[in-house]
């Protein structure tokens, strides 16, 4: 047993026998072997083949949390575990919030756990119990923690509120309890409701008034959105919501049911257009991956009916932007697919508008 940091470090002896346990998910076993041989409950573990430099230490109580396990949890904690001690994730309270465990995050706030500390992800995101609690689901969770003293308006470094996870889980319950105590919308809020063509979500958050003009910044983002996106380029452009029954897998509804719910399908994403654009959306945004704007995602779909709705809310069609490393402009995009009805209204618009109208 030797020291680090002000840490006790296992002897490579007992850090053996501990480890085998937690390798087989015995962590009760391995909690009976650090008391019988009278070690703190504090002791600090490494798997050699994984950490050779013992960079990620582990402890005990990390292992019950990871557990799911309530009673293994209360064992280690009455043995004298340090609640508000960081882990290689940060707080534990944070990751068992991020589990959805409501019964051990419940354990950790009795025994004082700071409801503040933050939890890290691979991108060092530092989410607070509160926000990574919301990815889970779990609303009498997250009801806890804000009864407990969390900042509703706390944000992660990469931007994130507690009211993101709440809309990827799409539970307007939750995210209505939020908003009422006082959670901001994120800049990446609206990105996947608009996605999903989910009207009733999307009004919801834009009636907190939130950026409508915020990218999506994550690395990975989900089918359909693409980094730099704004809301409006996601209700331009065609999404899964909008596709054909012949390019959809078995598991989605049969004919008949696409057949009635396609019109009111339709509906929602005109609503949700309408609504971007009353509350400030940029009709002009160049996206950042392609090019296009939300004129010419719409042209591109030969989808006359938004892009009359962009030209009336200001769209310009001679607006020159670089598709696939060439110049071109919703204009010339229509005729290039000779869509003459598209190219009538463009160049009427172009004309009326002041933009410069073909002479």
């Amino acid at each position: 047993m030797k020291e680090k940091n002000g840490n006790i470090r296992a002897s490579k002896e007992l850090n053996a026998r501990v480890l085998e346990c937690v390798q087989e998910g015995d962590i009760e076993s391995a909690i009976d072997l650090v008391v019988a041989e009278d070690q703190a409950i504090e002791t600090e573990f490494w798997d050699p083949f994984r950490d050779p430099d013992v960079e990620r230490p582990f402890t005990l109580l990390g292992c019950a949390v990871g557990s799911r396990r309530k009673e293994l949890v209360a064992k280690v904690i009455e043995l004298g575990a340090d609640v508000n001690r960081k882990s290689i994730y940060g707080s534990l309270l944070a990751h068992a919030s991020a589990l959805g465990n409501d019964d051990i995050v419940e354990l950790f706030l009795a025994a004082g756990a700071d409801v503040h500390a933050k939890y890290f992800h691979a991108d060092d995101s530092n989410e607070t119990a509160l926000i990574a609690a919301t990815g889970s689901g779990n609303i009498i969770l997250v009801r806890r923690l804000l009864d407990a003293g969390a900042d509703p308006k706390a944000v992660s470094k990469r931007g994130i509120t507690a009211t993101h996870g709440a809309v990827l889980a799409r539970s307007l319950e939750m995210i209505s309890m939020l908003l009422s105590a006082g959670c901001p919308v994120g800049a990446m809020d609206l990105h996947v409701p608009v996605c999903k063509r989910d009207l009733e979500l999307v009004r919801l958050l834009l009636a907190a008034k939130p950026d409508v003009n915020g990218q999506w910044r994550y690395p990975s983002p989900p089918i359909g959105v693409y980094r730099g996106d704004i809301p409006l380029h996601l209700v331009a452009a065609r999404s899964a919501e909008d596709v054909p029954l012949l390019t959809r897998p078995a598991r989605f509804p049969t004919e008949k049911a696409i057949e009635k719910l396609g019109p009111e399908m339709r509906a929602r994403r005109l609503a949700i257009l309408d609504s971007l654009i009353a509350a400030g959306a940029d009709v002009n945004r160049v996206r950042p991956n392609s090019g296009h704007t939300p004129l010419t995602l719409a042209v591109k779909d030969t989808d006359l009916e938004i892009v009359e709705r962009l030209l009336k809310a200001g769209a310009n069609p001679l607006a020159e932007t670089k598709i696939k490393g060439k110049k071109a402009t919703a204009l010339s995009l229509a005729q290039q697919a000779n869509a003459t009805e598209l190219i009538a209204l463009l160049d009427n618009t172009s004309g009326q508008s002041g933009f410069g109208g073909r002479s």
